[in-house]
This record gives structure tokens, C-alpha cells and sequence, in this order.
């Protein structure tokens, strides 16, 4: 497994996880590992791993919305959109 599935595949199980005990931490490690995972996907050579990293994360969001204040929302959904089509 590559550094970069690994990455992907560690964030998957913890997401998993948390879903499945119902525990929904705005603050917590999931949104850490989540940000975390999106500043390095964003300069991964592999296109194709960079919008897996892109589609979980915003999976992710669906169970918990990005934290932080209105331009730091803006910023990581920009980056978000930049990992999928760059």
C-alpha cells in the first residue's frame, strides 16, 4: 500500500468508526486527521489519489461540516475543489 492509500485508508476507518458509535466531535480527531489529510493530498503527484483523498473528505463533511470561521470554511472548500480538477 502506498503512503498516499494508506493515508486515505486510515482516514476511511476512523470515519467508519465514528459513524458507527454515533459520536460526532466537531473538534475532534476525525476534523484534525481530515485537515491534515487535505493539506497533504494537495501535493500528491497522483491525480487519481488526490480525488480519492477529495471524495472522502467530502464524504467526511457530510457527517461533520468543516470548523473555523466563514474565510476559513471558504478557503478549505476552495482547496477541496483544486484537489479534484488539478
Amino acid at each position: 500500500m502506498s503512503k498516499e492509500e494508506r493515508a486515505i485508508h486510515e482516514l476511511r476507518v476512523l470515519y467508519e468508526r465514528e459513524r458507527g458509535t454515533g459520536h460526532m466531535n466537531p473538534g475532534g480527531e476525525l476534523a484534525n486527521r481530515r485537515v491534515a489529510l487535505l493539506k497533504q493530498a494537495r501535493d500528491w503527484e497522483s491525480a487519481e489519489m488526490r480525488r480519492g483523498a477529495a471524495d472522502l473528505i467530502r464524504e467526511t463533511l457530510e457527517w461533520i461540516p468543516w470548523g473555523g470561521n466563514k474565510e476559513k470554511r471558504a478557503e478549505r472548500a476552495r482547496e477541496l475543489e483544486e484537489m479534484r480538477t488539478k
